[in-house]
């Protein structure tokens, strides 16, 4: 649950960035298609590297304000964020590494199914660390987000209930 709204953050920063910077990954411009078709020369999930952390810290905040956690519990959450942030990012540069080439698609399944199997661990983390109304209220806003982003992620789903 946790790396599907981590992963979901990261692709939305990620497609911001494109999007803002014409292509993104360092390309100069402000959105538009100048840069289309042409070769991705300078990919690097280096260029991604603070990325996880700021998500980390922002899915933190987020679990605070919306379940009131006490200092304890956000204290744990924190550093479970931190931990699985730095998983995600280790286990995408396993896959991808720092080549510069764009991912196949069969890179991009394996960082997939690497980011399912971190999330499931880190639900069953998160879950222990919840109250069962915190939890209960997670499940709900998870719900409702995954219901707007079009459910992008459905295998962690289940992990919620």
């Amino acid at each position: 649950m946790k790396t599907s709204f981590f992963l979901l953050c990261f692709l939305t920063a990620f497609a911001a960035n494109a999007q803002f910077m014409g292509g993104g990954m360092g390309r100069q411009g402000m959105g538009g298609m100048s840069s289309m078709n042409q070769p991705v020369d300078n990919y690097r999930p280096s260029a991604m590297a603070g990325v996880p952390g700021i998500l980390a810290e922002r899915e933190t905040k987020w679990l605070r304000d919306s379940l009131s956690l006490s200092k304890e519990q956000t204290k744990a959450v924190k550093k479970l964020n931190g931990e699985y942030a730095k998983q995600q990012q280790e286990a995408v540069t396993d896959i991808l590494g720092n080549k510069g080439a764009q991912p196949t698609p069969d890179q991009i399944k394996q960082v997939r199914e690497a980011m399912t199997m971190l999330n499931d661990e880190k639900q069953d983390s998160l879950k222990a660390l919840l109250t069962p109304e915190q939890w209960k209220t997670y499940a709900d806003k998870r719900l409702k987000m995954w219901e707007q982003t079009g459910n992008f992620y459905q295998k962690g789903f289940n992990k919620l209930n």
